[in-house]
């Protein structure tokens, strides 16, 4: 089941194979919860994969992965209802900053149009 999607990444809570990334959090045996984010469905590195807070987690994220899986249409698994909203709050907070800051994204590139036109045969008729 899907829990959020924009044009650019999808966020499901169901666990399969398959997703970009796996965020999910995991008891330790003395009783904590620890954090886990992985490109994988199991623990790589647990140096770079487990988080004791979940605010570390989401500050990596945004950091480290949110481009790579933007750029890419990415399908990520986050077992968290809570983690989902605040993941979210942050991907919408950094679409709306990078609209801001790219306000001419939807115009088309002049230079990409005549090549097109140039590749098609358009441009000597």
């Amino acid at each position: 089941m899907k829990t959020y999607s924009n044009d650019y990444i999808t966020i499901h809570n169901e666990w399969r194979s398959g997703y970009d990334l796996y965020i999910y959090s995991q008891p330790t045996s003395d009783g904590y919860d620890i954090w886990v984010m992985s490109e994988r469905e199991t623990i790589n590195n647990i140096e770079e994969d487990v988080f004791f807070y979940q605010e570390g987690l989401v500050e990596v994220f945004m950091s480290d992965f949110y481009d790579n899986l933007r750029d890419n249409n990415a399908s990520i698994m986050v077992d968290d209802e809570e983690l989902t909203d605040v993941l979210v709050g942050e991907i919408e907070e950094w679409e709306r900053e990078w609209e801001e800051d790219n306000p001419d994204h939807d115009e088309p590139d002049p230079d990409a149009e005549y090549d097109r036109m140039k590749d098609e045969g358009l441009l000597n008729r």
